[in-house]
């Protein structure tokens, strides 16, 4: 009867469902497996990662290399490739790599892409797109609060356990960026996007 083929379809479109979604989860396991594993071998080999006779000296030299080396090339291939960069770098500084400094990072980091925006194909400006607003969000969240810049982005730095040492971090970054750009976070309350006014865009 139709009833009954109906039934049997149904089973065997829940059987496949049952079976896709097993697939699907075990495939989740097995990459949250290997960013554990690939968190851990960081953590093994952070001592190693950066070799810099002066850590407290080549923060920008460190950045510089890696934005031109690894960040510049993979920003432009996808927008998943775009957060991946900006996600990594929280990475290596929640790891407390030695050497990396992600206040560094950011503030170089607009040196390097707000002049891309203007040089590059519309699809790549939009990838850059996605790595600014991925930095933005947190830093939206260091203007806010000193605090939460102290325990954030100072955490391993060389001024933490200096609230004066601490400001005039804080400070400079703060400046370094007004410099720039004027971030506008967007007036709905459902999206965390951002919108930028460029300060002396001919120049930029």
């Amino acid at each position: 009867s139709e009833y009954a083929k109906y039934c049997k379809n149904r089973d065997a479109d829940m059987k496949n469902m049952m079976v896709t979604m097993m697939s699907l989860q075990e495939e989740l396991n097995l990459q949250k497996r290997h960013v554990d594993l690939t968190k851990e071998t960081l953590l093994d080999k952070k001592q190693h990662l950066f070799v810099c006779d002066d850590f407290s000296d080549s923060d920008k030299g460190l950045v510089d290399s890696l934005l031109q080396s690894l960040v510049y090339n993979r920003v432009l291939m996808s927008p998943i490739d775009s957060i991946y960069c900006t996600k990594f770098a929280r990475l290596l500084h929640d790891l407390a790599v030695p050497g990396f400094s992600l206040v560094a990072f950011y503030h170089r980091f607009f040196e390097y892409f707000l002049p891309l925006v203007f040089s590059v194909t519309e699809c790549e400006a939009a990838f850059i797109g996605y790595a600014i607003d991925d930095v933005l969000t947190v830093i939206q969240r260091w203007q806010q609060s000193l605090s939460l810049f102290q325990l954030e982005a100072l955490r391993g730095g060389a001024a933490r356990g200096s609230d004066e040492g601490s400001m005039v971090v804080y400070n400079g970054f703060i400046e370094a960026l007004a410099e720039k750009l004027i971030i506008v976070p967007s007036t709905s309350s459902s999206s965390n996007q951002h919108f930028l006014l460029f300060k002396d865009i001919a120049k930029v």
